[in-house]
């Protein structure tokens, strides 16, 4: 507006009559305050159509006649959205608003599309392709993000690795499963095979045929309780109460110093634990983990003599240890032997009973309880020492 009144007044110009005419019909108009001053300052005109009171918006304009003479315009605007929005300096700035905020509004689809959508897109993809038997792998590199979508990703990948090892481990077990059943079912079937085709045994050997029948389906049925057992083991599900640990330690040294006695074996209490620690347990699956490890060693502990027990308590846990004086285990082995179907010697381990996850249950057991088991070699230099830890109850 002050460049269109400039021009007006310049062109009237020396007419003061038709200038001030000029400017009070713009006043009435535009409902504005207008004044026009001279070089020196001096006010020469002023028309104030204003409605309302209290804030203003100031603007000044210089104006400069064919004849050199100087004014200074100065307008005075209500300042109300609705006085406002009639101004051409608004009128332009809002123009310009919309059109920063239309390119604002395209780069930012843009953007949400190259750095959201799509990698969301490519990523649902993925997940529909995820099958059973079907681990997609990525067919591009994704750059690394450090964002939530990287690390959606990074979740992503590391979901189908989980898969593929729970995949893989699956046909490892179905196929050890099949193998550690398969050794006996051969024996069954061949002694059967035996005492239907063979009419002249004698009844003595009959006897012994299905004496073995019957001891290689006692082999079936301990392998297929074993293998239920490795499935539950690891399962939140347990019957957690508050155990008093010397009653219970004192129990298990009781029960099984009169076991290993029948196998010539001697069991030795080092420690026992206060009679004021408790531990909030399954009390039957930790019973199960004391026993799958004096069966162990009972199986498997060449040259056995002994066993030692120590139950110690911390602040915040109770230890126990399981050690005996058989040949031990290689150093190598020590970190692997909790591993599933993890056999030493498999011929020799078939041929005692057992498929390799006693040990797994084991560990499947102390860490459902919130604590950890280790393996070391014994106290002597020689032989196993297994090592678990349960949190004590406060």
């Amino acid at each position: 507006m002050s460049d269109t009144v400039g021009q007006q007044i310049t062109a009237d110009y020396p007419d003061d009559r038709k200038i001030l005419d000029y400017l009070e019909e713009i006043s009435k108009k535009e409902r504005l305050k207008l004044s026009l001053f001279d070089v020196s300052g001096r006010r020469i005109f002023t028309s104030d159509w204003r409605q309302q009171t209290g804030l203003n918006l100031e603007l000044k304009s210089f104006i400069v006649t064919s004849s050199q003479e100087i004014y200074v315009l100065e307008f005075v605007y209500p300042f109300a959205l609705e006085t406002l929005g009639h101004s051409d300096a608004f009128k332009s700035l809002r123009n310009f608003s919309i059109v920063l905020l239309a390119l604002a509004i395209v780069f930012l689809i843009l953007y949400l599309h190259g750095s959201m959508a799509k990698p969301l897109t490519m990523l649902h993809e993925d997940l529909e392709k995820v099958r059973y038997r079907h681990i997609p792998r990525a067919k591009q590199k994704y750059k690394p993000r450090k964002d939530e979508i990287g690390d959606l990703r990074r979740k992503y990948e590391a979901m189908l690795q989980r898969l593929e090892t729970s995949y893989t481990q699956q046909i490892e077990m179905i196929a050890s499963i099949s193998h550690d059943l398969k050794t006996p079912l051969t024996s069954v079937l061949g002694y059967l095979e035996r005492l239907q085709n063979s009419k002249s045994l004698s009844d003595e050997k009959r006897a012994e045929y299905l004496g073995i029948i019957h001891n290689k389906a006692l082999d079936i049925k301990d392998l297929l309780e074993e293998f239920t057992e490795f499935a539950y083991s690891d399962l939140p599900d347990l019957q957690k109460n508050p155990v008093n640990m010397m009653n219970f330690f004192t129990t298990l040294a009781r029960e099984y110093g009169e076991e290993l006695a029948t196998h010539g074996v001697v069991l030795n209490i080092v420690s026992s634990p206060p009679s004021e620690v408790t531990v909030l347990m399954d009390e039957a699956k930790i019973r199960r983990v004391i026993g799958n490890l004096v069966q162990n060693a009972l199986k498997y502990a060449d040259g056995l003599s002994q066993i030692n027990m120590e139950c110690q308590a911390s602040p915040d846990e109770v230890i126990f240890s399981i050690e005996d004086d058989g040949i031990g285990v290689p150093l190598e082995s020590l970190s692997i032997i909790f591993e599933k179907f993890y056999r030493l010697d498999k011929t020799r381990s078939r041929e005692k009973g057992g498929c390799g996850l006693g040990l797994a249950i084991c560990r499947n057991i102390i860490e459902t309880h919130g604590g950890t088991i280790n393996a070391s070699v014994g106290s002597l230099g020689r032989g196993l020492k297994v090592t678990f830890s349960l949190p004590r109850h406060t």
